[in-house]
C-alpha cells in the first residue's frame, strides 16, 4: 500500500519566498510554537487519495494524463495567511492561493472527477488552494499573527504531481511518483 496524494508544485523561488514570509510565526509563544513545514514538502493538495493499492496506482497513473490533457499552466498570486480548521483555532498555518479566474478550482474538479471514476470517494469539504506552511500540536489563535502578507509576485503552476507521502518521526516525507506538466499558458493578445 502507497500513502497518496496529488498535487500541483511549487517552483523553487516560490519556494524560497514562502520560507522566508513565515519569519513572524517562528517568534510565537513557546505554547504556540509552530513546527515548521520543510521547502521540500511545500505543494498546493489538489486530492488526498490514503492508501493505494499497486493496482489502483497503475490505474491513477493512466488516469491522470487523460484527466489533465488540455488543461493549461496557471499563473497566480497569494491572496493572503489563513488557518485551518478557521483563524481563531487553528492547527494549521498556510498560504491561501488567488483562483479569481476559477481555473484552480476547474484543475481540481477535473483531478476529482479523475478520481472519483476510480473509485475513490470524492471531498465533502470546498476546495480552498493553499501550501501548507506550519502545524500546531494544540489549536491556536492565529490571528494576532497574521498581520503580514505571504510574498508578492508570481505564483506559477505547470505541473501536477502524484506524490506519496512516508510517515516519520520528523514529519511526513513526500516523494513524487510521477509529475504531469500541464499545457503552456497560451500568451495574451497583444493590442
Amino acid at each position: 500500500m502507497h500513502r497518496c496524494f496529488i498535487a500541483l508544485e511549487l517552483d523553487e523561488a516560490v519556494k524560497a519566498s514562502l520560507k522566508a514570509s513565515v519569519e513572524p510565526f517562528k517568534r510565537a509563544s513557546r505554547a504556540e510554537k509552530p513546527r515548521l513545514v520543510d521547502t521540500n514538502g511545500y505543494h498546493v493538495t489538489l486530492k488526498f487519495l490514503g492508501a493505494v493499492t499497486a493496482e489502483r496506482l497503475a490505474q491513477l497513473r493512466s488516469e491522470l494524463p487523460r484527466a489533465l490533457a488540455g488543461i493549461s499552466s496557471v499563473s497566480t498570486g497569494w491572496a493572503g495567511f489563513g488557518g485551518f480548521p478557521r483563524r481563531a483555532s487553528a492547527n494549521v498555518l498556510v498560504a491561501v492561493l488567488r483562483d479569481d479566474e476559477g481555473r484552480l478550482a476547474e484543475l481540481y474538479e477535473a483531478v476529482e472527477q479523475a478520481c472519483e471514476g476510480l473509485g475513490f470517494a470524492r471531498e465533502s469539504r470546498p476546495f480552498k488552494p493553499h501550501a501548507t506552511l506550519a502545524r500546531f500540536r494544540t489549536s491556536v489563535d492565529l490571528r494576532p499573527y497574521l498581520t503580514g502578507m505571504p510574498p508578492a509576485g508570481p505564483v506559477p503552476l505547470a505541473a501536477v504531481a502524484l506524490y506519496e507521502s512516508v510517515l516519520a518521526p520528523g514529519g511526513a516525507q513526500y516523494s513524487v511518483l510521477e509529475r504531469y506538466p500541464l499545457a503552456r499558458m497560451a500568451p495574451l493578445p497583444q493590442e
